[in-house]
């Protein structure tokens, strides 16, 4: 009897897909506007080839009062996001990675990837339009294995202290090698 050499493989890739199709995933949105937000690092550098384009490097803590995200059961209750941002005239890139605390002393990761897009109201102030995806990618302790996306769009008015921020997505536990989990 003679078995083809790509049967193993095929088994293991239906294998493989059943435990995808059975991951449960679960929804995510929170409230970051209503978050208590402090940059507690803002560093710009000029880059001096074109007018107004801007290197920043910064560190952003959220505290969330309301409407945090919850994962697993288990409320969120600080964000810290590091990362740099490349703009010509507020226009431009951004990323950087975020760290969610939970309640129970654990973590979830992220990496955060971003445009930003800016106008001049006729008053003379700034609108800006910021589209971007949070890329999760596991955590510490039962969080290890967690999986997602978190899409973020906000509309920020600094002059009329205006700050709108939509944060939606899913998240799913793969499984993982015990190797794999990481303790807080």
């Amino acid at each position: 009897m003679r078995v083809n050499k790509f049967f193993p493989t095929f088994l293991l890739c239906l294998w493989a897909g059943s435990e995808t199709l059975a991951q449960d995933r679960q929804s995510i949105s929170y409230d970051a506007a209503a978050a208590e937000t402090k940059y507690s690092a803002n560093y710009r550098v000029t880059v001096g080839d074109v007018p107004d384009h801007i290197l920043r490097i910064f560190e952003l803590h959220r505290t969330f009062a309301r409407h945090p995200p919850i994962f697993q059961g288990v409320t969120a209750k600080e964000m810290w996001e590091r990362g740099s941002a490349d703009t010509i005239d507020q226009n431009g890139s951004e990323s950087s990675y975020v760290t969610y605390l939970l309640e129970d002393g654990n973590k979830v990761f992220g990496r955060y990837s971003g445009a930003i897009k800016s106008f001049r109201w006729p008053d003379g102030s700034r609108h800006f339009d910021v589209l971007g995806v949070i890329a999760l990618n596991g955590g510490t302790g039962s969080f290890a294995c967690l999986r997602g996306t978190v899409r973020v769009r906000a509309s920020l008015d600094p002059g009329a202290d205006s700050n709108q921020i939509e944060s939606k997505g899913e998240y799913w536990m793969e499984q993982c090698l015990p190797d794999h989990v990481v303790n807080p």
